[in-house]
C-alpha cells in the first residue's frame, strides 16, 4: 500500500470512530474497592432499618445505566426480549418509554424493561445485576451521604422532576408536582452521564435520578427479616420523582419482577 492510500485509510478509521454516538454504549465500568459500611437508615421508612454493618468485596460496576442503543444490540442478537415501547398521545405511561421513541434516544437509559430481561442483558454481556448491598455501597463509599458528597440534591446534580418535568407531565395529562429547584434541562429521562457533578467517588454516573435501577436482591420488609416474596429491590430514584426522600442512596423500591415502568432501568456489575 502506498503512503497516500495508507493515510486515507487512517483518516477514514478516525472519522468512523469519531462519528459513533457518544455514550450510546455502556461497556465502560468503574472499579469499586471493597470495604465495610453502615447500610440503611434509622429514618421514618421501616424498610431501611436497622442500620447494620455490611462487608462488600471489590467489584466492577457499569459507569452508566444501560442505554437504549446498548440494549438494542442484545435484542438484535436474540438474547433479550423487547421492552415495552413508546406509544403516542393518550397512551398513558407508555408515552415515556424510550424504546422506539420518535426522538431516537439512543443514549438515554433503557426503561420499561422487567427484571428477567435486565438479568438476561447483563448475562449476555458477561456480567450480572448488582446486589442492593453493592449498589448502596457504591453510592455511599467514602462515608458520603450521596454519591457526590453531602450536598443536598439539586438540578445541577440529578435528573429528577423539577418545573420542566411538571410542565411536560401536565401537557400529557399527568398532574405531577415539582421539586423546589430549577429546571435541569431534561423533563423526562436524560442521556446517561448528563450530570457529571453527581458522580460517585469511583466515577459511576446517575446512581441517583434518571431511572430507578433493578438489583438482584429480593425485597425484605426490613433488614432484620428474610425476604419472604419474589419481589425485587429497585434503587436510586428517577426523573419523575418529585419527593427528595426518593433521591437517597438508602431508599428502596419494592417491585414485582414482571414490573415495567417508564422510570425504571438498570446497570450491570461483575
Amino acid at each position: 500500500m502506498n503512503r497516500p492510500s495508507l493515510l486515507l485509510l487512517i483518516l477514514s478509521l478516525f472519522v468512523v470512530t469519531a462519528c459513533k454516538p457518544s455514550g450510546a454504549r455502556t461497556d465502560a465500568m468503574v472499579r469499586v474497592p471493597g470495604g465495610t459500611f453502615q447500610m440503611g437508615s434509622e429514618g421514618v421508612i421501616p424498610s431501611e432499618r436497622p442500620v447494620h454493618a455490611v462487608d462488600v468485596m471489590s467489584f466492577d460496576l457499569d459507569r452508566t445505566e444501560v442505554t437504549v442503543q446498548a440494549y438494542s444490540e442484545c435484542v438484535s442478537s436474540g438474547a433479550c426480549g423487547e421492552p415495552d415501547k413508546y406509544e403516542g398521545a393518550l397512551a398513558g405511561a407508555h408515552m415515556f418509554c424510550n424504546w422506539h421513541h420518535p426522538e431516537g434516544r439512543a443514549t438515554h437509559p433503557i426503561n420499561c424493561v422487567d427484571w428477567p430481561e435486565a438479568a438476561k442483558y447483563c448475562a449476555w454481556r458477561g456480567k450480572r445485576l448488582p446486589t442492593e448491598e453493592e449498589w448502596e455501597y457504591a453510592a455511599r463509599r467514602g462515608g458520603r451521604t450521596y454519591p457526590w458528597g453531602n450536598e443536598a440534591p439539586s438540578e445541577r446534580l440529578v435528573n429528577a422532576c423539577g418545573p420542566d418535568c411538571m410542565k411536560d407531565g401536565a401537557s400529557k395529562g399527568f398532574g405531577w408536582s415539582a421539586l423546589p429547584w430549577g429546571n435541569d434541562g431534561w423533563p423526562e429521562s436524560a442521556p446517561v452521564g448528563s450530570f457529571p457533578k453527581g458522580a460517585s467517588i469511583d466515577g459511576a454516573q446517575d446512581l441517583i435520578g434518571n431511572v430507578w435501577e433493578w438489583t438482584s436482591s429480593a425485597f425484605s420488609e426490613d433488614y432484620s427479616k428474610p425476604a419472604a416474596t419474589d419481589d425485587r429491590v429497585g434503587r436510586g430514584g428517577s426523573w419523575s420523582n418529585s419527593n427528595a426522600t426518593s433521591l437517597r442512596p438508602t431508599g428502596r423500591l419494592r417491585l414485582r419482577p414482571t414490573t415495567r415502568l417508564n422510570n425504571l432501568g438498570f446497570r450491570c456489575a461483575k
